[in-house]
């Protein structure tokens, strides 16, 4: 989890956090309108028992009128509550595809990342097999440069031999000249 966390660009974590946001806001919206739907279950049966009580009590009270209209007047913002509700449904419904879609962008974004993560590795690889190999060819230059200067110290070596030898067959005297 740490490395795909250190994987992430701020702005990738920055999107993916905005994403959960919206996840949490859309499951709390859906909770909220599975509360209102209940409710305006309950309260519709309520508006039906108002409305027989009404119908049976209608001759026995007064303002019976008013009671009727504060009926139809519930029944009114209750269907207006409905449709508010159907209407939140389908944002819901479209919350939750956008979501979706973010959630796979997630995932596509993911999987590239590992895979960003798996050539980084291969050229790292490639990188240390070729520095090996370099270190190498620099130890055999280095054993080819010793050597050489070895031998140049033995050429010297014997120029000053042959010098020698020169300089002592030099005061010989020549045999065959006249």
């Amino acid at each position: 989890m740490k490395k795909w966390l250190q994987a992430l660009s701020v702005p990738k974590m920055i999107t993916v956090l905005s994403l959960l946001g919206l996840g949490v806001n859309g499951l709390v919206q859906v909770g909220l309108q599975k509360d209102i739907a209940g409710k305006s279950e309950k309260l519709q049966t309520q508006i039906v028992e108002t409305q027989q009580l009404s119908d049976s009590m209608k001759n026995g009270l007064n303002g019976l009128t008013e009671l009727k209209e504060s009926t139809v007047h519930m029944a009114g913002t209750l269907q207006e509550l409905k449709v508010t509700t159907a209407d939140m449904d389908q944002g819901l419904a479209t919350l939750d595809r956008i979501v979706s879609g973010i959630n796979q962008s997630v995932q596509s974004i993911t999987a590239a990342t590992r895979q960003s993560v798996q050539q980084i590795q291969a050229a790292q690889e490639a990188a240390r097999q070729l520095l090996s190999f370099l270190q190498n060819i620099s130890k055999v230059n280095s054993d080819v440069i010793a050597n050489l200067n070895q031998m140049m110290e033995d050429q010297n070596a014997i120029n000053r031999n042959l010098e020698e030898m020169n300089r002592k067959t030099g005061i010989l005297p020549k045999w065959g000249a006249n």
